[in-house]
């Protein structure tokens, strides 16, 4: 397998946002029901039958409906996030942020879902700090690190390296497992496209290379300019 996904550093235009948007939306919305059905057919079929499933294949029917429920609600969060990048009347608002203290909450956020994750983070010494909206990018990282956990197995070990230049910082998300043979969805490739339009929102850009034995993510942001630099820390 091999995915790759790139962008540019041109920011999204009115138009273009509202393209992509509303085929993000549609292709949520059909997913939505997909998964809603499926949590349906299994719920009734339990009830139905509630006297005469084996407890093995009960235990089963029940890891599909609670897998279904995540799914449910990761897509119901990419929805509410579809619909603030798409309104035109509510333009995208940046607050300095320490960009440690948000990689730090979003890896508290996705152990709390896979709680034997390992992920090391290398961070350099300097405080970095960067325009951002919190709410977006914290979802960008931990769904990123979710996807490389989903495609590549909980068992992985992921690092997240930070690095920093003159006018942008690099995070390069990686997850490298040489004896397992990766399968992306097609909600894993619907959720890469979001994040690539949440990156490209704040005028960063996005590169996504998935291999059959490991699978980075690279995202560049901006630093503060000049007429940021006086923003105060809440």
């Amino acid at each position: 397998m091999n995915y790759k996904l790139y962008n540019t550093k041109q920011p999204l235009s009115n138009i273009d946002a509202a393209q992509q948007s509303a085929a993000l939306l549609r292709t949520l919305a059909h997913n939505f029901r997909s998964l809603a059905s499926n949590i349906c057919s299994i719920s009734t079929y339990c009830l139905d039958n509630c006297d005469t499933i084996k407890t093995e294949k009960q235990t089963a029917l029940l890891q599909d409906m609670n897998q279904n429920s995540l799914s449910l609600l990761t897509l119901l969060d990419n929805l509410l996030l579809v619909g603030k990048l798409s309104d035109s009347s509510a333009p995208l608002t940046t607050h300095p942020e320490i960009l440690e203290d948000i990689l730090i909450d979003a890896i508290a956020r996705l152990k709390g879902t896979y709680p034997d994750a390992m992920i090391q983070v290398i961070m350099p010494k300097e405080i970095i700090i960067l325009p951002l909206d919190l709410v977006l990018i914290r979802h960008v990282f931990k769904n990123l690190l979710q996807i490389l956990l989903f495609v590549y197995s909980a068992a992985s070990t992921l690092t997240c390296t930070v690095s920093i230049d003159s006018s942008s910082v690099l995070i390069q998300l990686e997850s490298r497992n040489p004896a397992y043979t990766p399968c992306l969805s097609d909600s894993c490739k619907q959720d890469i496209t979001l994040d690539q339009l949440l990156i490209q929102a704040h005028l960063g850009t996005f590169t996504a290379t998935l291999q059959d034995d490991y699978g980075i993510f690279i995202i560049t942001l901006p630093l503060i300019t000049e007429s940021e630099a006086s923003w105060n820390i809440v």
